[in-house]
């Protein structure tokens, strides 16, 4: 299965003429897990705390350990806040997205 980007998927719904066609042509692309699995990987890979992570995305260090725990999907934003404090390169930004 080819991996779509935000953007393609954002262009493919604007396109459509019905959002129910959308939808089930593109399920498989919606928010599931692996986001945090990649957030996870980054996380590892860094050289900062979990605590100096949450500081620097701007969210409080329980916040941050209820995203890694599964029990907060956080916002576009707070992942985009993430990616950045993981330094996540934009192709790894656009697949957590």
């Amino acid at each position: 299965m080819k991996s779509k980007t935000t953007g393609d998927l954002s262009k493919e719904l604007m396109e459509q003429a019905s959002l129910e066609d959308y939808i089930t042509e593109n399920t498989q692309y919606f928010a599931n897990a692996d986001f945090l699995r990649q957030l996870r990987e980054l996380c590892q890979s860094s050289k900062l705390s979990k605590a100096s992570l949450a500081r620097q995305a701007g969210m409080s260090e329980v916040y941050f350990h209820q995203i890694f725990a599964g029990r907060r999907i956080p916002s576009r934003d707070r992942l985009l806040c993430l990616c950045i404090s993981l330094e996540a390169t934009l192709e790894q930004t656009q697949q957590i997205l």
